[in-house]
């Protein structure tokens, strides 16, 4: 792995043209949806910037990609995702290669790519960042045939969204994983993978290969990972020790000081896969979702997609 990560940035730069944009949400994302006269507002607020907005709202899993993919070949030049890191996931998986840029509404349960931004809740900042329509180029991950913005993990996170009860989600928000989290650790047998990140091999009970600094929870898996890096920070557990996990890796994870103890490795890293042995499943997970069981594929696309930042928007 490599010791430091990428310091090329690339510089937001404003596109003054914007007219027409379309709004993919999801009302069933996190607990602070969005009344229906909020969303008027907004519209009417871009309206008096000269912006026509299309609303788009999702009925059913998946469905954003679809909504996205038309909104695109409706014209729009920006989509906007009213939802969380899971709806983004899926807009991503309609725009990439297009040119149009991606805003984020953050209402959902954790939004830790709108974290990592800095991106705003209100509405008139929502109206402002979208019109003043600042871009960033960011760079993606692709997991198997499916691209993220935030992270992979693969192990005990990735059993833990896999097993979390979707009513306590939408009713406790992110409560809800960590009550997932802790009844897990009592079943939960830290099984063991092969994971290769470009010249190295290592046997792992749990890896993050990320795109951001942080879960949601405030959990700084990854404390400098950037998603204008080119390249993932790969935080990898090789410990079997549920109690090491509870009482160790997991406090200091809330510091970032996880990265420097012993049983842990931490670098950059481009490329690599993930393996189980032979009958072995061990799920993983894309910004929050489960996606499958091992094995993986894992490449960054540099500079893939163009988003919308605020002008304080966090480096």
């Amino acid at each position: 792995m490599r010791g430091d990560s990428s310091r090329r940035h690339c510089r937001a730069f404003a596109v003054s043209s914007l007219t027409h944009a379309a709004l993919i949400h999801n009302p069933t994302a996190g607990r602070r949806q969005p009344a229906r006269e909020q969303v008027a507002r907004f519209r009417k607020l871009l309206a008096e910037r000269g912006i026509t907005l299309d609303v788009l709202t999702t009925s059913r899993p998946g469905e954003a990609t679809q909504l996205a993919r038309q909104a695109v070949s409706a014209g729009a030049e920006c989509l906007i995702v009213c939802g969380g890191d899971g709806t983004v996931n899926e807009v991503l998986q309609g725009i990439v290669g297009y040119p149009v840029t991606l805003a984020l509404w953050p209402v959902g349960t954790a939004n830790v790519l709108a974290q990592a931004l800095g991106v705003p809740r209100r509405v008139p900042d929502l109206v402002h960042m979208v019109a003043e329509h600042r871009v960033r180029y960011l760079s993606l991950g692709r997991a198997n045939d499916r691209y993220f913005a935030a992270m992979v993990g693969i192990g005990l996170d990735a059993s833990i969204v896999r097993h979390v009860n979707p009513r306590l989600k939408r009713n406790l928000g992110l409560l809800a994983y960590w009550i997932a989290g802790l009844q897990h650790l009592f079943t939960w047998t830290a099984p063991v993978f092969t994971l290769e990140l470009e010249d190295r091999r290592v046997r792992a009970t749990f890896a993050a290969l990320a795109n951001v600094p942080s879960y949601g929870g405030g959990i700084r898996m990854a404390p400098d990972a950037r998603p204008d890096s080119e390249e993932l920070r790969a935080c990898v557990i090789t410990s079997r020790s549920k109690l090491a996990y509870l009482l160790f890796y997991l406090p200091l994870a809330f510091l970032g000081w996880h990265v420097h103890q012993p049983g842990v490795l931490y670098g950059g890293t481009r490329r690599g896969r993930a393996y189980a042995d032979s009958g072995a499943e061990i799920p993983f997970q894309v910004d929050g979702e489960w996606a499958g069981t091992l094995p993986v594929e894992f490449e960054i696309i540099p500079h893939a997609l163009r988003i919308v930042v605020p002008r304080t928007s966090r480096r």
